[in-house]
């Protein structure tokens, strides 16, 4: 950005006579008061040289307002693209700087979008040759990205046009023994993912695109990850990856030995207990299949009694290592979580998802100094109910051992192999499950407040897997605190989010 005139400010703030924010695209004094802004004058729009003559039109700035345009978003829209009106030859261009602007920095997508020029990706929309699958793939999902955020029907339709040459093209990469396993093919099925998560065209859509990663990863082999982006490209896939098989209820792929491994040397720069909850989650999507399996195939018959009793044991384990880390994780003294009243936040009563008055199931909400430690606690929380569900539905008759001791939500492993606490009932599993689910309720104040009212917390799968399970374990609108929960998310996410988000 250069400033070549004595004052950058919109025209409305001058004719007010008040210092203008200089925000872009439009500033927040005018977007704040309901008046059109035709934005910061006199910037130039640098691209990889400097120019000299005046009037050239700029390159937005990296904006601070929410992602989703507040108030009268058509006209919003309208002025937007009228700032971006000299600009029609690179309009493109404008979209992926403006996905850029939402989306995790530093993740694999940023940094491929970093490393490329931008006009490379565009040409890729007319493109037929091989080695456009990425590009063309990333140009789809910021043109509907930009287009749906700002409701321009036009837009979004030409981005799925574009989208659907692009899977053509993924296709054909795929059927290549050559490409298929390529970094370029990787990091589209990536992108097509992330655009199926934000927009979703299909229901599980998102989940197939994870499971087809695990595929080609599986298809690579271990021994294939060895640069440094591909090794960082697999950590920060196997997030996604292990709350998928959760959900789908599949063993991840890094629950074995050998993917394990790889994952060690990728992710050497997270904190250990990081690494470990991460190999606990991905331990636990076996039992948790396993268990779905053997609800579904039930007989009564002693056969299955004793896979009953096995699989209780894998489930009592993975319970016990959950709160294991998270007794050690809270103490350790990089965790900060502090507590605030509720009342603090104004939530002490909540519309609920019917309209009706709510209060709040809880006295105070956790506050966390960063987001990676609420999206520690509260995957650590949302696996520990998957569990503990899979638990409560095995039929009884738990074995006279004491393999069916456990530490439910806070309670210590050491205590229970002293023998301290007793066998727990199906009803008691889901007991703890619903203390699990009201944890997560007690992280989304701090972290969606962030998510909802800044573009620098970009969304993510693991809130919304983390509110649909904690909704189902408090028993959705029939409970209170599920009244609440939903109350609460449609007044962040609206009522179609809400809708959308708890009935997934």
């Amino acid at each position: 950005m250069v400033n070549t005139g004595r004052s950058k400010g919109c025209s409305a703030c001058r004719r007010r006579k008040i210092k203008c924010d200089e925000n872009q695209p439009i500033c927040k004094r005018c977007q704040k008061s309901g008046l059109e802004c035709d934005g910061p004058k006199e910037l130039l729009f640098v691209e990889g040289k400097i120019i000299k003559p005046r009037g050239t039109p700029s390159e937005p700035r990296e904006s601070t307002s929410p992602p989703r345009p507040q108030g009268t978003e058509v006209d919003y829209s309208r002025r937007l693209l009228s700032i971006f009106a000299p600009l029609q030859g690179n309009k493109y261009e404008t979209y992926l700087i403006y996905l850029r602007q939402h989306i995790m920095k530093g993740a694999p997508i940023d940094s491929a979008l970093q490393e490329s020029q931008l006009s490379d990706i565009v040409t890729a929309r007319t493109s037929t040759s091989n080695g456009q699958v990425f590009n063309q793939a990333v140009l789809s999902f910021a043109t509907i990205v930009f287009g749906t955020w700002h409701k321009q029907t036009a837009i979004v339709n030409e981005g799925f046009t574009m989208h659907g040459k692009a899977l053509q093209q993924l296709n054909q990469a795929l059927s290549d023994s050559q490409r298929f396993g390529g970094y370029e093919v990787l990091l589209a099925v990536c992108t097509f993912g992330m655009l199926e998560f934000l927009i979703p065209t299909g229901p599980q859509n998102y989940m197939k695109h994870m499971l087809g990663l695990e595929k080609l990863f599986e298809l690579r082999g271990t021994t294939s990850f060895v640069s440094p982006k591909e090794l960082h490209f697999l950590a920060c896939c196997r997030y996604m990856n292990v709350f998928a098989s959760l959900s789908l209820g599949r063993p991840s792929i890094f629950a074995r030995p050998e993917w394990k491994e790889v994952v060690t040397r990728a992710s050497a720069h997270e904190a250990a207990l990081d690494r470990e909850l991460w190999d606990i989650l991905a331990n636990c999507t076996i039992p948790i299949t396993r268990g779905d399996d053997l609800v579904k195939r039930w007989d009564n018959t002693a056969e299955m009694g004793v896979q009953r009793d096995i699989l209780r044991r894998r489930g009592l384990a993975s319970v016990n290592a959950l709160n294991d880390w998270r007794t050690r994780w809270m103490s350790d003294e990089r965790t900060l979580i502090s507590e605030i009243p509720s009342d603090s936040l104004e939530l002490q009563y909540m519309r609920g998802a019917h309209g009706d008055i709510t209060p709040i199931p809880f006295l105070k909400v956790l506050k966390f100094t960063n987001d990676w430690t609420a999206m520690l606690l509260m995957a650590c929380d949302t696996t520990l109910i998957r569990v503990l569900q899979m638990l409560s539905c095995l039929p009884l008759a738990m074995p006279s051992d004491q393999t069916g001791l456990i530490s439910l939500h806070g309670e210590s492993s050491s205590m229970v192999q002293s023998g301290y606490f007793r066998e727990r009932s199906n009803d008691e599993f889901r007991t703890a499950a619903r203390v699990a689910a009201l944890e997560i309720c007690r992280c989304l104040p701090s972290r969606l407040s962030q998510v909802v009212t800044t573009s620098s917390s970009e969304p993510s799968p693991i809130i919304d897997w983390a509110v649909t399970s904690a909704w189902e374990a408090l028993g959705g609108n029939g409970s209170i605190e599920g009244r609440w929960l939903g109350g609460y998310m449609k007044r962040k996410l609206g009522d179609e989010g809400a809708v959308c988000l708890l009935a997934t």
